[in-house]
């Protein structure tokens, strides 16, 4: 992605790490209004909809993902069926460059599981 983008990364996957992205999400849309846009994958344990509805009023896209060498990772279609407004991607680096290809710069937010944030972060070092 070119410099006009932000891209944020959290492993916050429950509602209270939510209540804090909503706050942040609030921060950011006050401070320059830019889109926000969102990246998730999450544990077949974790509840999707709790966690991203709350961000929901902020967010201009939303996509969900999965981590196919993780087995406990939702799978898209149910992350779909719990969150019908979302895109899926087949990774998170499809979604980013959907992301740079079909909308305007803004920020985007990978969230919902600490393995996806460590797959970020492994294949950035």
């Amino acid at each position: 992605l070119d410099e006009n983008w932000e891209i944020w990364l959290d492993g916050g996957h429950n509602e209270n790490a939510a209540s804090a992205l909503v706050k942040q999400a609030a921060q950011w849309q006050e401070q320059d209004g830019r889109p926000l846009y969102i990246i998730a994958a999450m544990l077949d344990h974790k509840d999707p909809a709790n966690f991203i509805r709350p961000l929901e009023p902020f967010v201009k896209k939303l996509y969900v993902t999965t981590l196919e060498s993780e087995p406990h990772m939702l799978k898209i279609q149910i992350l779909k069926d719990k969150l019908p407004d979302a895109q899926s991607a087949a990774s998170y680096r499809a979604a980013l460059q959907d992301l740079q290809n079909d909308t305007p710069p803004g920020r985007i937010l990978i969230c919902g599981s600490l393995y996806l944030a460590g797959h970020v972060l492994k294949d950035i070092a």
